[in-house]
């Protein structure tokens, strides 16, 4: 699965699959929704086979001066150091006041979980596929279908039906021109209405074909300059073969007329 703490990749990467907004208050889930997101975009995640990068969650969670960058807190109208805030009474007493939603939503667009009476409804079923549809749902190169198969999770029973942990079969898709960034651009939010998005082509792509187009000009230009150039050149050493036989015949035709003078003198 995809890791928030260890993610490379390519820019359009982020814009097919942005970090969706509406998650408040999810902790667990919004790596794995977003891993299955860019799963069904085309996306391919890869695992080192060793550990590169390690997280002290009982150090960092259990300090409230590093879990908070150490700052000071609001203690009703007085402020007072972290060392000083009782931070863990204060969650609890806050805990009850705070949404849900951003984990239902996870469920929503997943399909994890049994489906609860709220989603069956005809109304809500619609804004289900709404949201789905939307820029922070559900690739089309991907079903979640195939998702389910390549992972081994059971999304319905959450639970891990097969363990697929090894070398696993890719699972291949039809891919998009400019990495599908203007097919999920022209996807608004939930039922939102928006334009066909078309991307604009790469300016240096442009520039190096203007320039591919002009030396191709110029490589033609010079092909038939030298071809001009080769015509003139072969007319002029026709034009000079021509006079050079015109000179020899003459000279021949004067030669036989003088004999004939000559001849004519001796009889007389």
């Amino acid at each position: 699965m995809w890791g928030a703490g260890l993610s490379f990749h390519r820019c359009h990467a982020e814009i097919n699959v942005p970090v969706d907004p509406y998650l408040d208050n999810v902790f667990d889930g919004e790596e794995g929704s977003r891993g299955i997101r860019f799963f069904t975009h085309g996306y391919d995640v890869y695992t080192p086979d060793r550990v590169l990068v390690t997280h002290d969650y009982h150090g960092h969670q259990s300090n409230p001066v590093v879990h908070t960058w150490g700052g000071k807190r609001n203690k009703g109208k007085k402020q007072v150091p972290e060392t000083e805030w009782d931070w863990w009474q204060d969650i609890k007493a806050n805990r009850g006041s705070l949404t849900i939603f951003g984990s239902r939503r996870v469920n929503m667009i997943l399909g994890f979980g049994k489906k609860e009476k709220l989603f069956t409804d005809p109304s809500h079923t619609i804004e289900i596929d709404r949201v789905k549809a939307s820029r922070y749902g559900i690739g089309n190169k991907r079903t979640l279908e195939q998702a389910e198969k390549f992972t081994g999770i059971n999304f319905t029973a959450r639970k891990m039906d097969v363990n697929k942990c090894g070398n696993l079969l890719w699972v291949p898709y039809e891919e998009s021109s400019n990495y599908g960034v203007g097919d999920i651009l022209s996807r608004g939010h939930s039922g939102e209405k928006t334009n066909v998005y078309q991307v604009a082509p790469d300016a240096n792509a442009a520039v190096e074909a203007l320039d591919t187009n002009q030396a191709k000009v110029e490589v033609s230009i010079q092909r038939d300059v030298v071809a001009f150039d080769d015509r003139n050149t072969s007319s002029s050493m026709d034009c000079k073969l021509l006079g050079g036989l015109c000179f020899v015949v003459i000279a021949v035709l004067l030669k036989i007329f003088a004999g004939k003078q000559k001849m004519d003198n001796k009889k007389h």
